[in-house]
């Protein structure tokens, strides 16, 4: 997903510079941390099933719409403007879910989409989403890149935490404001806590931010 991941912020940047973004989870203060939870799992299934090119199990989605969708039919829950709103791109996301693996729905493009209506509460559609993309911060745009990344790794390896991960990339973040060329060569010392299986995990992830961190650098966009 590594490479997916560049080539987005490649194209909705034309400058970038390293970030001094200290929240790295994004969510609006009136979304809770169950339907923000909740709303996430929808992307992660989505995701997972991406890579092995599968459609996901249309019962594990469908948990989402029978509490939230028919919650809300019926009157049975009571949530916020902002839960609203993500409850109902996160349903359309799982309506259009085929479109994700046939090639007619740009999964990325709205996985970027679903992480600003978590942080907005705002739902736009897409002509006025793609409008207003040009004017995103590329603090704002560096975090929803780390949230992506965050997410695939707590779903790919079961030993990687999402708390140690966050952890870990501001670790990398304040280093490589400095020189991200020493971070790179302080790498086994960083990772020294971590043993074994999980280890791997760990590499990997600091591999990729370390790589994002280039990326957004500022001698990069010159």
């Amino acid at each position: 997903m590594r490479k997916h991941l560049l080539v987005i912020a490649a194209a909705l940047l034309l400058v970038a510079c390293g970030s001094n973004n200290e929240d790295v989870v994004i969510a609006h203060e009136n979304i809770s941390e169950e339907v923000m939870n909740d709303a996430n799992q929808v992307i992660a299934i989505i995701d997972k099933g991406r890579e092995t090119n599968e459609i996901p199990d249309l019962e594990d989605l469908f948990v989402f719409t029978d509490k939230y969708v028919t919650g809300l039919d019926e009157g049975t829950l009571d949530l916020t403007d902002e839960e609203f709103q993500l409850v109902m791109f996160a349903g359309a996301m799982i309506t259009n879910v085929e479109g994700y693996f046939d090639g007619s729905r740009d999964f990325l493009y709205d996985a970027d989409r679903f992480y600003k209506v978590m942080e907005t509460g705002i739902y736009q559609d897409r002509e006025t989403d793609k409008e207003n993309q040009g004017n995103e911060t590329k603090e704002e745009l560096y975090a929803k890149m780390i949230n992506l990344l965050l997410n695939e790794y707590d779903n790919k390896y079961e030993l990687f935490d999402v708390e140690k991960g966050v952890n870990l990339y501001k670790i990398i973040q304040n280093v490589a404001l400095t020189d991200i060329n020493v971070i790179e060569d302080k790498k086994e010392k960083v990772l020294e806590i971590f043993k074994g299986d999980e280890y791997e995990a760990y590499s990997n992830f600091f591999d990729e931010v370390v790589e994002l961190e280039g990326l957004f650098n500022e001698s990069t966009w010159e």
